[in-house]
Order: structure tokens, then sequence, then C-alpha cells
């Protein structure tokens, strides 16, 4: 339909800037940087995406909880001690990942993984309402004559994660004051707008607070004069910690347990990259179940601390630092607590010289620091304005999943140019769109 409908296809592009203005999709100044074609997944696929979904998830929640339970695994994360006493507080409600956006990788036929975000994971506001927009335009609407949507409420699902816990906590109001809490100058601001509409509009009042303006008055956490009784956490734990001396209060009010914070603090754990470390070295698969083993050897990308000297790397056993040295190509090297994808390398895009220096630097003991196999990364077309014509090009993509109290909530995928992808690093986002063939009819010429 693209190819056949240039002329179409060139107004739709024109006016996507402008209805993503309109409908408030911004990031920054500009709006938020998408691309006018959805990632379709079968239902079939989905379900699949689901299943694997449920024992991931149920794998992070174990390891947080082995954390706390054996303490040799504690030096694997590199945490300092005020940190993990501060991931020690129990958050009131049984599950350390409420929210998580794990990052994917779907070659048609298998989902590999290669990261977690279960800290304070972004996109359910803009893929909500980049996906309305997406099914007013011609092309969907043609299309859908022989195909049907099924569509996802990424912020509704959201709210009743939040609310959930917010009542195993021990919330007792029927319509708890929700703040949405990052800093004030954040990019993503605008999308807090999106969500906070939506949680206004079902009853739940709603304000956008920095953490530095919490405060704690008479065992009541205010922002303002807006009593805050659950904090939708969106600011990253890093960030936070770096300036805890100016949000003490919050830290405060999270130690004594006066407000509700989702995701917990300790949902940081999941996202330090030593956790796939763990899920996939054999040593620890006491801790999960048959079927879960099954999973992580099929979907979770085989993963080792740098430190780690001698590993098993699939069913060798070898050095594991001459091995990356020597084949470089086939892995990649990040920081185990970063995110952003900051300080990614990637092998075959990094000079020789360059690479054995980052590993030496490492050793040296700068830093925790993990070696992950190089997944093939997969790619979509999609249509672009080029010299005033509607072409089709080629962009990386990567699928990731939204799961709110370890249940599948709709996804969003990411584009880029390069292998790195990320949407604050000059990519691209797009809705992920399950669709079921009901007709079983050729799409017309």
């Amino acid at each position: 339909y693209i190819r056949r409908h240039p002329h179409e296809m060139k107004e739709e592009l024109h006016l996507l800037e402008e209805r993503l203005i309109s409908q408030g999709c911004m990031f920054g100044e500009g709006p938020i940087p998408c691309f006018l074609k959805p990632y379709f997944l079968s239902q079939e696929n989905t379900e699949t995406l689901k299943q694997v979904l449920t024992h991931i998830m149920s794998m992070l929640e174990k390891v947080i909880r082995a954390y706390f339970n054996y303490p040799e695994l504690r030096p694997m994360f590199g945490l300092s001690k005020q940190i993990q006493q501060i991931m020690a507080v129990d958050p009131g409600f049984k599950r350390n990942i409420v929210i998580a956006r794990p990052d994917a990788f779907f070659d048609g036929k298998k989902f590999t993984f290669i990261e977690f975000n279960c800290d304070s994971p972004a996109g359910a506001g803009w893929s909500d309402r980049v996906e309305e927009i997406f099914y007013d335009t011609f092309v969907m609407r043609k299309v859908s004559r022989h195909f049907n949507w099924l569509r996802s409420e990424r912020v509704e699902a959201l709210l009743s994660a939040l609310l959930k816990n917010y009542r195993e906590f021990g919330g007792s109001k029927q319509h708890p004051h929700i703040a949405i809490v990052d800093w004030r100058d954040v990019r993503t601001r605008h999308e807090f707008l999106l969500i906070k509409r939506l949680f206004d509009a079902k009853g739940y009042p709603c304000v956008i607070a920095d953490p530095r303006d919490l405060k704690l008055k008479g065992g009541k956490l205010m922002a303002g004069s807006f009593q805050v009784d659950l904090i939708y956490r969106r600011v990253i734990f890093n960030e936070l910690w770096e300036k805890r001396h100016q949000a003490e209060d919050f830290f405060k009010a999270y130690r004594l347990g006066k407000v509700c914070v989702i995701n917990p603090l300790r949902s940081r754990l999941a996202a330090n990259k030593s956790v796939l470390s763990i899920l996939t070295n054999s040593d620890y698969d006491p801790l999960f179940t048959k079927e879960e083993i099954k999973v992580r050897n099929q979907h979770i990308a085989w993963t080792r601390r740098l430190l780690d000297a001698m590993k098993v790397y699939r069913n060798q056993r070898a050095p594991l630092i001459p091995m990356i040295v020597r084949d470089k190509k086939a892995f990649v090297i990040k920081p185990s607590d970063s995110y952003g994808g900051r300080n990614v390398s990637i092998g075959k895009e990094t000079s020789r010289p360059r690479w054995n220096r980052l590993i030496q630097h490492v050793l040296r003991g700068n830093g925790n620091w993990v070696v992950q196999e190089l997944v093939p990364i997969p790619k979509m077309r999609v249509p672009v304005l080029a010299g005033g014509r509607v072409k089709l090009v080629e962009k990386k993509v990567n699928i990731n999943p939204f799961v709110f109290n370890g249940k599948y909530a709709g996804a969003v995928a990411r584009l880029s140019d390069r292998s790195v992808i990320n949407v604050s690093a000059g990519g691209g986002l797009i809705p992920v769109v399950t669709y079921t063939d009901q007709t079983k009819k050729k799409m017309p010429k």
C-alpha cells in the first residue's frame, strides 16, 4: 500500500509531525521521533512472547530474592554499602519489579533478550497515543479490511498495576493521590502529561513532581499542598542516588513506609546487567525450574562479568578474556549498571586497539562490566520523505514489551541507523501492533 499510494503517503508523512504535536507526543522541544509504520506482530508470536516473559520475570524475581538470601551473590552487583542498605528496605508489597520493559531482538522466529529495563522504563504513554494516530491513517484503514488489530491500552494496564500494589502496601484510599516523580527538566516530561491526563480522567488525582520538592510533614509526604499516597517513580535510581542529599525527604518517606513507591528502589537490581551473568550461568540452575532454564537457554543472550576470567561459554570451558580478545566480532562489552545505551562497545564496530584497551581498563578494576554474545540485529523498512519523494528505508529495530505485575501489556519498538538503538541517542519509536488475519483474503492490488 505504501508503494502503490505514494501521494497519499506523502500527505500522511507531512501531517505526522502536526498530529504528534497536537496529541502531545513530544520529546524535549519537538515531537517524539517516530516512523509512520507500526511493528506488526502476529497473535501467535504475541502469545509466545507472553509465555516467555512470564518465565523471565519469574526468574528475575528469584534472582533479587537470592541477592538478599545469599550474601555471596552481592559482590557481583558492585554496589556500595549505602546502596545495599537502601535496596534492603521493604517496599511494602511482594513484587520487587512492578514495571518492566525488557529489550529483545526478534528475527521472525525467536525472541532474544539482551537487557532488562526494570528501573523506571518509559514509553507506555507515547506508545498508546502514537498507536491512535497510526490507526487513523489511510493505509491502516485500508489494511484493516483484511486484518484485525488487537489494541493495547498500556497506560490503563500501568494504572491497574500501580493500584494493585498500593492496596497490597496497605493503602486504603479508594482514589489515592498519585505523583509522577522525576526531574523537572527531563525530556520525557511531556509523556508524564499524557499519563497524568488518563489518571485524572479515571478519578485518580495526579501531579508531576520533582523529587527535590517532596517534603515529609507530619508523617505525610507532600508535593506542595498535594498529599502523595502513591509515587509512580520515573526518576532513574542512579541519578536519584547521586542527588540524594537534595531529596532527603523522599528517601526518609521511603524508609519509613510513609508512601508507596513503584517501582521500588530495589527494582534497580534487575536492571543491573550482572543479572544476566547469573541467569545464563548453569551454576545457578538450582534457583530455577526446568521450564525457566529452557526459556533461558532459548531466549536470553549469554552474558558474563568481564572480571570472571574462567567461565563456560556455551558448552566449552575456556579462558574468557583471551576468547573475547581474539574473537571480538562475536561480543559486546557494556557497563553493568549503565542505561540509555551509554558506553556500549560492539566488537565488530570497535577497532582492535580500542577493544584491547577497554578490556585492560576493566581488568585493572575500573568498574563492573559485562561481556555479552553479539545477537544479530533485525531490520525493517519504514517510509520516509527524501527529496520530496516517499522512500522505504531500512532501520535496525528492537522490540520492547511492557510487563506490569509480571504480565505482558503491549509493546513498543525502537528503530535506528545505529546498532545501539535508543530514542535518546537519535532513534525512533513505533507501537507494536498485534494482528490476526480473519479474512484469509489476498491483499488487493
